[in-house]
Protein backbone atom coordinates (compact mmCIF):
# COMPACT_ATOMS: atom_id res chain seq x y z
CA UNK A 1 0.00 0.00 0.00
CA UNK A 2 1.34 3.39 -0.92
CA UNK A 3 0.95 7.19 0.17
CA UNK A 4 2.07 10.49 -1.42
CA UNK A 5 2.95 12.57 1.73
CA UNK A 6 3.57 15.08 -1.12
CA UNK A 7 2.73 15.98 -4.59
CA UNK A 8 5.06 19.02 -6.20
CA UNK A 9 6.52 19.91 -9.56
CA UNK A 10 10.02 18.79 -9.07
CA UNK A 11 9.82 15.98 -6.23
CA UNK A 12 7.06 13.88 -4.80
CA UNK A 13 7.38 11.87 -1.37
CA UNK A 14 6.04 8.55 -1.04
CA UNK A 15 5.63 6.46 1.64
CA UNK A 16 5.17 2.62 1.32
CA UNK A 17 3.70 -0.70 3.90
CA UNK A 18 4.04 -4.32 2.83
CA UNK A 19 1.81 -6.55 4.43
CA UNK A 20 2.08 -10.45 4.99
CA UNK A 21 -1.20 -12.20 4.70
CA UNK A 22 -1.67 -15.38 6.25
CA UNK A 23 -5.41 -16.69 6.88
CA UNK A 24 -6.97 -13.49 7.97
CA UNK A 25 -4.33 -12.26 10.18
CA UNK A 26 -2.04 -9.25 8.47
CA UNK A 27 1.26 -8.11 9.96
CA UNK A 28 3.17 -5.18 8.66
CA UNK A 29 6.61 -6.89 7.77
CA UNK A 30 8.36 -3.54 5.90
CA UNK A 31 8.00 0.45 5.36
CA UNK A 32 9.95 2.72 3.19
CA UNK A 33 9.60 5.54 2.16
CA UNK A 34 11.03 7.54 -1.56
CA UNK A 35 11.41 10.36 -3.24
CA UNK A 36 10.68 10.92 -6.89
CA UNK A 37 11.79 13.51 -9.41
CA UNK A 38 10.60 14.44 -12.38
CA UNK A 39 13.15 14.48 -14.79
CA UNK A 40 12.70 16.46 -18.43
CA UNK A 41 14.20 14.61 -21.77
CA UNK A 42 17.10 16.99 -22.77
CA UNK A 43 17.32 17.82 -26.48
Amino acid sequence: MGTVLKAGRPLTVCRLEVFGVQDEHRLLVATGQQTLMCVKERS
